[in-house]
């Protein structure tokens, strides 16, 4: 014959140390029985942020044959220990609004400083810049003068060799004159130099 039985869960209240039914499962057949625990083991509710608590739990079998009854055997005794509950996530279209006006603002702050850090960079580069174009400049135009300067001094310099070289030319035509004078006369240049150093030394 197939036993039929029931399961009874009682907890004990230790305010008054009293046994209060909890839950019951009826016409059971099975040799086993899995059993899910819910929030309707415990006595009470706990709220968010309490502590968990422990309660225990007494399991009694109570079959339909008269014959059968355990109604002498001890309960069956076990722990149960009750958790808070999780905190729900309640998003709400104002909650998103502000989410993403703020994660708006946060990305805009973020352009803004890179383009203010781009500005600082491109104006130092310009300074740079200008600070080697002034030198570039100076540069030349001290390469400039210098080149003028050397120019001047280079047509000088030819100037005066061409003013020596007119002197010397001057100075050999006037010494081939007089030497053709001179011979002309029958008179040598060395006479007449002899003639002059004699002078001299009287």
């Amino acid at each position: 014959n197939m036993t039929v039985y029931d399961l009874h869960l009682e907890t004990v209240l230790l305010e008054n140390a009293t046994e209060k039914s909890m839950k019951s499962w009826f016409n059971l057949t099975r040799s086993f029985f899995q059993i899910q625990v819910t929030d309707d083991w415990f006595p009470i509710s706990l709220a968010t942020g309490a502590l968990n608590k422990t309660w225990q739990f007494n399991v009694s079998i109570a079959t339909h044959q008269l014959e059968e009854e355990f109604g002498d055997s001890f309960p069956i005794q076990f722990n149960v220990i009750q958790s808070t509950p999780k905190p729900l996530l309640v998003i709400s279209r104002d909650h998103l609004a502000h989410k993403w006006i703020l994660l708006i603002v946060i990305i805009v702050s973020l352009l803004v400083m890179i383009a203010i850090c781009i500005i600082i960079w491109l104006w130092r580069n310009m300074q740079k810049m200008k600070k080697t174009s002034k030198l570039v400049d100076h540069t030349m135009q001290s390469s400039i003068l210098s080149t003028s300067d050397a120019i001047m001094i280079a047509d000088t310099f030819r100037q005066v060799l061409s003013t020596s070289d007119i002197n010397k030319s001057r100075t050999d035509i006037a010494n081939h004159l007089l030497e053709k004078q001179l011979q002309s006369e029958g008179t040598s240049v060395l006479e007449v130099e002899r003639r002059t150093s004699s002078r001299k030394n009287f």
